[in-house]
C-alpha cells in the first residue's frame, strides 16, 4: 500500500463511521414523525402533519451539515499525519493499526511516553499490549521526571537536634548507629529497655525502669556528669530512648519522698536539663536526640522546631507488630505539606523491608535502612555514684565560681537567666553547691557582672 492509498483509507474509512454517528439522529427523528402522522392528523389535521414533518426536516438537514463539517476537519487532519479526531469514531486497534503503518511510511512521528512510577519512556501499545515499533529517525530524547521521592545518605549535622520515631523493631537503634558512625565527638545513650543493645563506641546507659530510688540516684549521677561536660565545654551527642516515659517514671518515684530529701527534685533537674540542651546546646556543641515511639514527642522540641534545627527521621519496618500501617498517615503529620499525592502512594506500596524517612533541604529522603555495620554489645548498668569515663581529668586548679560566671557569660551572645548560669557554672562537686536564689545573690556583688531586665525576666551580661 503506498502513502496516498493509506491516507485514502484511513480518510474514508473515518469519514463513513461519521456520517453514520451524525445522520442517525436525522433518521431517527423522520422515523419517529412517521410513526406519529396518524396522530397528527387526528389531533391538529393538516396543520400538525405540517409541523411534524418540518422539525423531523430540520434535525435531519442539522444532522448532515454537521456530519460534512466533522468530514472536513477529518480530511485536512489526516492529511497533514495526525489521527487525533478519527480516534473518536474508530477503535483502539483500529487507531493504533493505521499509527504502525503510517509510522513505518514516514507520515507520522512515533509517539513516546512517560512512565509514572519509573520515569523511563514507554511505545504505544494497542490493546494487547504490544509494542508500536520505533525507527528511530524522528524519535525525540525522554524528558526526565523528579521522583516523589529521593535516596540520600542520612546525616545527623552539627548544629541539629534529633527526633526520631518508630515503633519497637523500626530499627531506629541501626539506623542512629549510621548516623553517627563518623562522629568524632561522644554519644552517649540513655535507655530503660533491659535486652538494650548499643554500637561499642557510645557510652551507652540501662537505667532502672521500674521508678525505685535507685532511678533517682542514677540520674542524680547522669545530671552531675553532664552538667560537668558542658561547663567544660565537652561536644557530645545525648540521646535518650524514650524520654517522656523515663521522664514521668522519675516523677512518680518523686512525689513519695518527703520534701527534705536530696532526691525529691531530681526528676524536676532532670527535665530542666534537657530544657538546656535544647534552648542552649546547639551554639554550644551540646546535641540532642529523643528516641519515640509516637510522633507527638515533637512537643520536647517547642524552640529547636521553630528554629528550624530539628532534624525528624520516621523508621518502619516488617517487623514491628504494626507493620507499615502507620507508615503514611504519621508521615503526613510530620512532614506536612511535603507528603504529595505522588510520595504518599509510594509509601503506601511498601509492604516488606526496613526503611526509614527524613526531610533534607526541603525535599522527601526514603532509605531502605541497611543492616548495622559493627557487632552491637550490651548496655551497662548506669551508675549511682563516681565518675565513669570522665570526658578530661583536670590538670588545673579549679577556677572560682566568679570566674567561671564572667568567662561563661563572656562567650554568651546575649543575657542570660540565673537558672541557666546555675546550671553551667556550678557542679556537684562545689561545697555546698549554690542554689538559683543564691547564684542572684552572687551575681548582685560581682561588679564584672550587669543585671538586664527584659520584660518580667531578669537576665546577666558581662559588663563592657
Amino acid at each position: 500500500m503506498t502513502k496516498e492509498q493509506l491516507l485514502l483509507a484511513t480518510k474514508n474509512r473515518a469519514i463513513s463511521r461519521c456520517w453514520l454517528s451524525h445522520t442517525s439522529y436525522g433518521q431517527i427523528a423522520a422515523a419517529t414523525a412517521g410513526l406519529l402522522w396518524p396522530v397528527g392528523t387526528v389531533v391538529a389535521g393538516v396543520w400538525g402533519i405540517a409541523a411534524m414533518g418540518g422539525f423531523a426536516g430540520v434535525i435531519l438537514i442539522g444532522s448532515v451539515m454537521s456530519a460534512s463539517k466533522e468530514a472536513d476537519a477529518i480530511d485536512l487532519e489526516v492529511s497533514e499525519g495526525k489521527f487525533e479526531r478519527m480516534g473518536q469514531y474508530l477503535t483502539q486497534d483500529d487507531v493504533l493499526d493505521i499509527k504502525r503503518q503510517a509510522i513505518s511510511m514516514g507520515v507520522s512521528s512515533p509517539e513516546k511516553k512517560m512512565s509514572p512510577n519509573t520515569g523511563q519512556t514507554q511505545e504505544p501499545t494497542s490493546g494487547n499490549g504490544t509494542a508500536t515499533p520505533d525507527n528511530g529517525a524522528n524519535a525525540e530524547p525522554p524528558k526526565p521526571t523528579a521522583p516523589p521521592l529521593t535516596q540520600k545518605t542520612p546525616s545527623w549535622p552539627d548544629g541539629e537536634h534529633l527526633f526520631m520515631v518508630g515503633l519497637s523493631g523500626g530499627a531506629k537503634t541501626t539506623v542512629l548507629q549510621g548516623i553517627t558512625a563518623n562522629i568524632a565527638t561522644p554519644v552517649v545513650y540513655l535507655t530503660i529497655k533491659s535486652d538494650d543493645t548499643a554500637p561499642p563506641d557510645w557510652v551507652a546507659y540501662r537505667l532502672d525502669k521500674f521508678g525505685s530510688e535507685k532511678l533517682l540516684r542514677q540520674l542524680d549521677w547522669l545530671i552531675g556528669t553532664l552538667e560537668t561536660w558542658a561547663r567544660q565545654g565537652k561536644k557530645h551527642r545525648l540521646i535518650i530512648d524514650e524520654y517522656v516515659s523515663l521522664r514521668d517514671t522519675a516523677k512518680t518515684a518523686c512525689k513519695p519522698l518527703d520534701r527534705k530529701d536530696e532526691l525529691k527534685g531530681v526528676a524536676d533537674r532532670f527535665e530542666a536539663l534537657v530544657k538546656v540542651y535544647i534552648r542552649a546546646g546547639r551554639s554550644d556543641g551540646h546535641y540532642l536526640g529523643l528516641l519515640s515511639q509516637t510522633p507527638n514527642g515533637t512537643d520536647n522540641f517547642d524552640s529547636a522546631k521553630t528554629q528550624q534545627g530539628l532534624r525528624v527521621f520516621l523508621c518502619a519496618s516488617e517487623r514491628s507488630s504494626e507493620k507499615f500501617r502507620f507508615f503514611v498517615p504519621w508521615a503526613k503529620q510530620m512532614f506536612a505539606d511535603l507528603i504529595t499525592h505522588e510520595a504518599e502512594q509510594h509509601l503506601r506500596d511498601i509492604n516488606s523491608g526496613f526503611w526509614h524517612l527524613f526531610a533534607d533541604g526541603g525535599q522527601l529522603v526514603l532509605n531502605a535502612t541497611p543492616a548495622p555495620t559493627v557487632e552491637t554489645v550490651p548496655c551497662q548498668e548506669c551508675p549511682t555514684a563516681g565518675f565513669v569515663r570522665k570526658p578530661e581529668p583536670e590538670t588545673e586548679t579549679k577556677q572560682s565560681l566568679e570566674d567561671r560566671i564572667v568567662g561563661w557569660l563572656a562567650q554568651r551572645t546575649e543575657p542570660e537567666p540565673a537558672w541557666m548560669i546555675r546550671n553551667y557554672c556550678t557542679d556537684k562537686s562545689d561545697r555546698d553547691r549554690p542554689d538559683v536564689l543564691a547564684i542572684k545573690d552572687l551575681l548582685a556583688t560581682m561588679p564584672q557582672v550587669r543585671r538586664v531586665v527584659m520584660g518580667k525576666t531578669e537576665k546577666y551580661e558581662v559588663a563592657t
